[in-house]
């Protein structure tokens, strides 16, 4: 009987969150549909930048700061230089950089946009280079529009 009670229990309170959550996703809809459009209006024009090379600001992350320059080259991204990545002593940071590095760059130079894949492992650093991309591709779009 206690059993079946703190069953109905959890329950219950999952529902709510649950409830509250979608409440929630809904009221930021518009913010995120905007920010979204956004993306998506610059990322559909990447064959549109101006050639150039762009530095981003820095984002900072758990690990450590990221900064990268995109060279853009008859409209597209042609090369991803690594200025700051995360370098914490620990080791473990140090090597998924290293491992994390070339398969950003690689997934950046596919898709022209900031919608890369995340590297396994390396969320925290992913998240980071993906804002830094981002900053990045925001100056170019901004100087084509100089």
């Amino acid at each position: 009987m206690k059993k079946g009670l703190v069953i109905v229990l959890v329950v219950a309170i999952l529902g709510g969150l649950g409830g509250y959550m979608l409440i929630q996703n809904e009221s930021n809809e518009p913010a995120v549909q905007a920010s979204q459009n956004r993306i998506g209006d610059r990322s559909t024009q990447a064959n549109n930048y101006p050639n150039g090379t762009y530095t981003s600001d820095v984002a900072e992350t758990l690990y450590g700061n990221v900064q990268i320059t995109i060279v853009i080259t008859s409209g597209k991204i042609s090369d991803v230089q690594f200025r700051q990545m995360p370098d914490k002593d620990d080791g473990r940071t140090q090597q998924l950089t290293e491992m994390s590095k070339p398969l950003l760059k690689a997934t950046t130079l596919e898709k022209q946009s900031d919608q890369i894949d995340f590297v396994t492992g390396a969320t925290s650093t992913s998240y980071g280079y993906q804002e830094s991309l981002q900053s990045a591709l925001d100056k170019a779009y901004d100087a084509s529009k100089s």
